[in-house]
């Protein structure tokens, strides 16, 4: 759905502006979205999860392979012990922590959390 006019933006960025003819697609906006339900992949562990926010298309991660921003936001969110487990066998808190962190991985929020925890 396309507004007819005015404008959109998200901390000073134009998302949409139709004087200047902006209309940002949702993939090129760089905004993360997180379910009021969590929306976790029942067939996916935590790691996956995690991780499917770093893809493009319909592939699922692999569980074999390790990447830095996954095990960044299992470490922030205390999520390590879990890694392996799929969210039948989550706690709803444990749930809510996935889904930020799916929300949140490959975002600028990486780098700063990085930049705050590691400075001690």
């Amino acid at each position: 759905m396309r507004p007819d006019e005015g404008h959109i933006t998200l901390h000073g960025n134009a998302l949409f502006d139709s004087t200047r003819g902006i209309d940002l697609k949702p993939q090129a906006r760089h905004i993360a979205y997180l379910f009021q339900d969590y929306a976790l992949f029942p067939h996916l562990n935590v790691w996956q999860n995690i991780g499917f926010g770093l893809t493009r298309g319909w592939l699922n991660p692999s569980a074999r392979h390790s990447h830095a921003q996954v095990d960044c936001w299992l470490d922030a969110l205390e999520l390590r012990a879990v890694a392996g487990n799929h969210p039948a066998q989550l706690s709803g808190g444990q749930k809510q922590r996935v889904a930020l962190a799916r929300a949140l991985v490959g975002t600028a929020a990486t780098a700063a959390r990085r930049t705050v925890f590691s400075t001690g």
